[in-house]
């Protein structure tokens, strides 16, 4: 016996075998049962071995398109391609946050230096201006003006 392999039956309320079906590992069933009653749905591993079994009912027999094992290969391989491009974004942005932080101290920088220099330049103005008076005093406070002058 495959160790994949499941018997799957469905029988009526009244105990009729409507379906026998042995599946493999992926294998699918689809039965439609058109009668109103009760139906039981009985599945047996042939090798005696755990099993997990999943399944959907249908009550509008609409078929369902479910995704199957290629799909979920591809799906594997977008899945880390999407990865590898939100790591790539992940790292341009602590780069754009690295230079951003260090332009934002060269121009924390740059003010305090204009600020420092502008400062400087006022001092060495008004040292320039008070210099001046003074020079400006002592050489006129000794020289006497008159109203009148000699031609």
């Amino acid at each position: 016996m495959d160790e994949d392999k499941t018997e799957i039956i469905i029988k009526s309320e009244n105990d009729d075998q409507l379906l026998q079906k042995t599946n493999g590992k992926e294998g699918s069933l689809k039965q439609t049962l058109n009668e109103i009653g009760t139906y039981f749905i009985c599945f047996r591993s042939l090798n005696r071995s755990y099993k997990t079994v999943s399944f959907d009912f249908d009550i509008d027999g609409d078929d369902k398109e479910y995704a199957q094992s290629e799909q979920f290969n591809q799906m594997s391989k977008e899945l880390s391609r999407t990865n590898r491009n939100f790591q790539s974004i992940y790292r341009n942005q602590n780069w754009i946050t690295d230079r951003e932080n260090s332009h934002k101290i060269i121009l924390e920088n740059t003010q305090n230096s204009i600020y420092l220099c502008g400062i400087a330049k006022i001092g060495v103005l008004i040292l320039i201006t008070v210099t001046q008076a003074i020079v400006v005093y002592k050489f006129f406070k000794g020289i006497e003006f008159s109203s009148h002058s000699s031609c």
